[in-house]
């Protein structure tokens, strides 16, 4: 019981860290843009206007629409754009790191099995006879 709780907060605190990690370096790449890539900014807040329109145009009853309206616009789709892109970059920086330091880490060698002991004569005949 011990051991499985320690994996599984263990993997919740994994998944906490690459959230935040992905929350943080999502701000950072809109902040790169903005100041590096002022053009590249405008044409990703063009398309995530598109997106809007596309979303919130679909005909939908002005109940759930509303919630749309109100939910979806240019800002958050962008972030959760590039949000995405984040959490990429940190499964392939991470998965570069956990591989290189499994790799300097080989796994301890199989323990050779254990020698078999005949079975006794006995057990033999008695096989025989219950198969024929």
């Amino acid at each position: 019981m011990g051991r499985l709780l320690g994996q599984l907060t263990g993997r919740s605190l994994r998944l906490s860290i690459t959230l935040f990690l992905a929350f943080v370096l999502s701000y950072l790449i809109l902040g790169v843009l903005a100041f590096q890539f002022p053009d590249l900014l405008q044409l990703m807040l063009r398309w995530a206007s598109e997106v809007e329109r596309f979303v919130t145009g679909t005909g939908l009853p002005a109940r759930y629409n509303n919630f749309l309206e109100i939910f979806v616009n240019k800002a958050t789709i962008l972030l959760v754009f590039l949000t995405v892109i984040s959490r990429i970059v940190i499964a392939v920086i991470g998965t570069i790191v956990s591989e290189s330091v499994r790799s300097m880490n080989p796994p301890p060698a199989p323990k050779p099995a254990a020698a078999r002991r005949a079975a006794p004569a006995s057990a033999h005949l008695t096989s025989r006879r219950a198969r024929g």
